[in-house]
């Protein structure tokens, strides 16, 4: 098997069926490969190539792919059961570990975010939805198709505000949400939580309510609403409550992410916040696995398991299509 890609051997025939039946399947999809499974920070193609993965998605993934200790964890709780229609028993320490990050009236739990957005809405009587993110309004549209939902904007006022705290849309920086009139504001920690500081980038102080999504499971689909108001919740499997509690436990027990010096010296990088980073400009996907590396958008991330050789490379790769672009304007 192949380590990083080799240019002259990047498809195989193989890989040429399976995304020519994908492209058939879906409409408008042109998949650039067909990932054959997922291992701590690296992901592997149906050709056995290896691509160290920057891509920041929902941004859920901090301790990298099925992560050994937290897989074991996860297979463990799930020969208990699966069954979701009553309260299991790591329910309970869950709701205590959150107490020690941060304090709050009501806590409840859902299988995924889009049940989250639905239970708040529904709870707050949200007819007026804004938010602060092309990410969030993808979200929001989707879980409430009925809703008139928009990108907040300061000459109007709303029910309910769903912001995340870094403003991915632009430089990265603070998001203001304060200069938004609504009478709730939600913080959505589903990208930010636990990679801006030690725990969630707000609190309870600051605003009504915190809808965490699943970086709070290492990238299984699940989320938590924190609140002062009663938010009805789910009884979620036990396979999902194990999963946050131990990534949770994982993450503050052994949380090096911030003692690391992680900034990308490249010109490719307009802005880093922690360990999120934004790119001055679109790269080509495909052009980038070349060189080893799995990174889509204009914005990626880092995990516990990057190591400084991942970082160089992928510094290496946007340095080199940098001096490319320059010498082909």
């Amino acid at each position: 098997m192949s380590d990083f890609p080799r240019p002259d051997r990047f498809l195989t025939y193989l890989s040429e069926a399976r995304i020519r039946s994908l492209r058939n399947c879906i409409p408008g999809n042109s998949p650039p490969f067909v990932v054959k499974r997922e291992k701590d920070q690296y992901i592997y193609d149906i050709d056995g190539n290896k691509y160290a993965d920057f891509a920041l998605r929902n941004g859920a993934v901090i301790c990298g792919h099925n992560f050994k200790t937290l897989t074991q964890y996860i297979k463990n709780a799930i020969s208990i059961g699966t069954s979701s229609g009553v309260i299991n028993k790591f329910q309970y320490p869950l709701v205590k570990l959150f107490k020690t990050i941060i304090d709050f009236d009501f806590l409840s739990f859902y299988g995924n975010s889009s049940s989250a957005v639905i239970s708040l809405v529904r709870t707050l009587r949200a007819s007026r939805v804004a938010v602060s993110s092309s990410y969030l309004l993808e979200l929001v549209m989707k879980s409430l198709p009925g809703i008139t939902v928009e990108k907040a904007r300061e000459i109007k006022e709303y029910d309910l505000l769903l912001f995340e705290p870094i403003d991915f849309d632009n430089n990265l920086g603070e998001y203001n949400y304060r200069a938004y009139r609504a009478k709730w504001k939600c913080a959505v920690e589903n990208r930010t939580a636990f990679r801006i500081k030690n725990g969630f980038s707000t609190n309870l102080d600051d605003v009504q309510v915190i809808l965490c999504g699943a970086v709070i499971a290492n990238g299984m689909d699940s989320a938590a609403v924190i609140s002062k108001i009663n938010v009805e919740g789910e009884n979620i499997p036990a396979y999902k409550s194990i999963s946050i509690l131990e990534t949770i436990k994982y993450y503050l027990r052994e949380n090096d992410l911030f003692k690391r010096k992680l900034k990308i010296e490249s010109a490719g990088v307009s802005f880093q916040k922690g360990c999120i980073f934004k790119m001055e400009h679109l790269y080509k996907t495909i052009e980038l696995l070349k060189k080893g590396i799995w990174l889509e958008g204009d914005t990626g991330f880092f995990c516990l398991a990057h190591t400084d050789n991942d970082i160089k490379r992928l510094e290496r790769a946007l340095n080199e299509k940098n001096m490319l672009s320059s010498a082909n304007p």
